[in-house]
């Protein structure tokens, strides 16, 4: 957005030259208010029909150039890829809003993240007609597109970061906190829910390179400790676009799950990069008096 002011008017009246006080300069123009979209996606949906068992929700915010996303799935293999496309509902289009792109693991049910879109005809368009746009996820299986939605818009606010919140188990993670020093300029938060022999999970970060693993650890502040609930495993790194992910351990032995429950700040989580393989970010975890349910039924954007 671009601001026009003027510095003052000059002004002669016969031999004299005259300065004006235009008074006080104008501010800035407040940024525009976020729009936000949803897509509630199906594989019947994709032309031609793609995964039938496969369902999920997608979840925009758009703010000048930058557009947030929000993704949660089941019933499909690993994404490969995300976009949002040109195309009424029935046709398919080109890309115009690339997500992400690279095999997730196949742990992980959702995903937040952003992207900058250099060509703002391309996010005008969108908000002037979310409905000529869809949303999709890519698959292996489905290399063309598992599940499809088209776009609408939301009257109210939704955050992203519900996508990735769950538990009552919380970690607050920075470099400062891996023993041997992690990256300096790196935070997240990490949040668990421990029970029934599986581990649900969700991480955010900000500040470090693409994460290549995730975990949570045996050991108290100070103290490194072996891998006890391995998150996820990205060998190459995870999207860059990506800064959020959450998904699910299973066939976790019960007497763990008791042990982390009992004693949170026993344990801790962290995040690794090729920059940082033994650990960019740490925190311990701590139990907070509400759990953040987040329903994994509700498929869906109201």
């Amino acid at each position: 957005m671009l601001v026009s002011t003027t510095a003052g008017i000059v002004t002669l009246a016969g031999s004299q030259a005259q300065a004006h006080d235009p008074g006080p300069a104008p501010t800035a123009a407040a940024p525009a208010a976020p729009v936000f979209l949803a897509a509630d996606l199906r594989g019947r949906n994709e032309v031609p029909a793609a995964d039938p068992d496969g369902r999920a929700v997608a979840v925009v915010r758009i703010q000048g150039n930058q557009v947030a996303f929000a993704l949660a799935w089941r019933g499909i293999a690993a994404p490969t890829a995300s976009h949002i496309h040109l195309g009424a509902a029935g046709m398919n289009g080109a890309v115009k809003v690339a997500f992400f792109g690279g095999a997730l693991p196949a742990n992980v049910n959702a995903v937040t993240g952003s992207v900058t879109v250099a060509d703002q005809t391309v996010i005008d368009a969108i908000v002037a007609n979310p409905a000529g746009y869809y949303a999709n996820i890519h698959t292996s299986e489905f290399p063309g597109g598992a599940v499809r939605g088209q776009l609408r818009m939301l009257k109210d606010p939704v955050d992203l970061q519900r996508f990735v919140t769950m538990g009552s188990l919380v970690s607050v993670m920075s470099g400062d906190q891996e023993v041997a020093g992690g990256d300096a300029d790196g935070h997240g938060v990490g949040f668990v829910r421990a029970n029934n022999g599986r581990v649900d999970f969700g991480l955010s970060w900000s500040g470090i390179a693409a994460p290549s693993a995730g975990h949570i650890h045996v050991g108290a502040v100070g103290v490194n400790g072996a891998v006890v609930v391995p998150f996820f495993a990205a060998p190459g790194g995870l999207p860059a676009s990506i800064n959020g992910i959450a998904g699910t351990v299973t066939g976790v032995a019960p007497e763990l799950i008791r042990a982390i429950n009992h004693n949170p700040r026993g344990y801790y989580t962290n995040l690794h990069n090729a920059e940082f393989p033994g650990g960019a970010i740490r925190g311990q975890l701590f139990r907070l008096r509400s759990d953040f349910d987040n329903d994994d039924d509700a498929l869906s954007v109201d």
